[in-house]
């Protein structure tokens, strides 16, 4: 019989995959193309467990009617992300960009595209000394700088080299991502043990009054690449935490789309010339080891953060 009668139902759901289950942590892949990664009963599963939950982080909404009954613990949560916002990782702590309303919420209603616009306001670097040497736009967080692929470019051919002393690219990226091919001159630094050695070697000030800048990127710089720089940002303000505002590296950059949208457009300037994504059906058991690893990491950031009790922006 059928499963519509309910008789002699022999149908088994298929379980989701252990390796697809590991996938479900602080870096999700946000904005991957999974058709490439495996079978379709596999992809249904990922993305119905993905789709629920972000619909469970929707439920939070910040515009509750104000007639509707809301928990305390929801109102101190609501409280608490708008003061994150108002204290954001940069000097100028409000959204500089634009006077429209670019809630989660309204974006949906309205179809407000946040792509490439660009941001009219002045721009300060994370020590409100200057203004950012580069042109900035829009991008998935708005206490960060994003810049685009032609800005990037621009900067590899020299055309900042005024005002720019000396640039470092921080690709977040994985190693056999990497490895597959890079924007030229990038560095490859994946864990954050490698931003605390940065941060033993800071920026002095220059005497021709150049700057410094240092651009992160992942694949889509929606998850690694703006989390290696809030890290760096975070530590930074630990580390500075008596001389405020100042920073030992004040400006930072996320190339917004991420290696992918460089790639597809200045081929020339990765090299070798090739894109690995991370979900490479050849690379599946490099990524296996590299989330292990990144977990175990969260999870001792994790124990730290909840003793000291206090993160610096």
């Amino acid at each position: 019989m059928d499963c519509l009668t309910g008789y002699n139902c022999h149908h088994k759901v298929p379980r989701t995959p252990a390796f697809i289950k590991s996938l479900f942590d602080e870096d999700s892949g946000l904005g991957m193309d999974f058709n490439a990664f495996d079978d379709s009963p596999t992809l249904s599963l990922f993305n119905s467990e993905l789709s629920s939950k972000r619909k469970r982080a929707d439920k939070l909404d910040t515009n509750t009617d104000p007639d509707t009954p809301v928990s305390y613990s929801k109102k101190r949560y609501i409280r608490s992300q708008k003061l994150l916002l108002k204290k954001s990782l940069s000097f100028d702590a409000q959204i500089l960009s634009t006077s429209k309303d670019l809630s989660t919420d309204t974006s949906k209603h309205h179809d407000i595209k946040t792509e490439d616009v660009l941001v009219q306001a002045a721009v300060l670097t994370g020590d409100g000394k200057e203004v950012c040497c580069l042109q900035t736009v829009q991008g998935h967080c708005h206490d960060l700088r994003y810049i685009t692929p032609a800005t990037m470019n621009d900067v590899l051919n020299g055309k900042y080299e005024h005002t720019i002393g000396s640039f470092r690219i921080l690709d977040s990226r994985y190693s056999y991502e990497f490895e597959g091919g890079h924007i030229r001159g990038a560095e490859n630094i994946h864990n954050k043990d490698d931003i605390l050695e940065l941060l033993k070697n800071p920026n002095t000030s220059r005497s021709d009054g150049k700057r410094d800048i240092i651009i992160f990127h992942c694949e889509f710089s929606s998850e690694r690449g703006p989390k290696m720089c809030r890290f760096l940002r975070n530590h930074d303000r630990e580390l500075n935490a008596e001389n405020y505002p100042s920073l030992y590296f004040p400006e930072l950059y996320i190339l917004k789309g991420g290696y992918k949208d460089f790639y597809g457009s200045y081929k020339t300037l990765c090299t070798p010339v090739d894109y690995v994504p991370m979900l490479s059906k050849d690379h599946k058991d490099d990524l296996r080891h590299f989330r292990s690893k990144s977990k175990s990491w969260y999870a001792g950031q994790k124990r730290l953060k909840s003793s000291s009790g206090r993160l610096f922006y």
